[in-house]
């Protein structure tokens, strides 16, 4: 009985997935517009994440190991 509610979340997981191959597949990547340039960066020394969300993250990293090590 535990196997259904397992293959209904493996296909739900996989069937678009296979849907999304067969399709590039089929029809293949889009093409790109012929001026198609790379973004320029406007402003001088734009380099990585903000400080705010990198803290966050770590702070989250934390609570995370922190959850599993409760055994929850």
């Amino acid at each position: 009985m535990k196997i259904r509610p397992l293959l209904l979340l493996v296909s739900a997981l996989l069937l678009p997935m296979a849907a999304a191959y067969i399709e590039w597949g089929t029809v293949g990547l889009p093409a790109l517009p012929p001026n198609a340039a790379p973004p320029s960066v406007t402003m001088a020394g734009a380099y990585g994440f903000p400080a705010w969300l990198r803290l966050t993250h770590y702070v989250n990293l934390l609570f995370l190991i922190l959850l599993i090590r409760s055994g929850l």
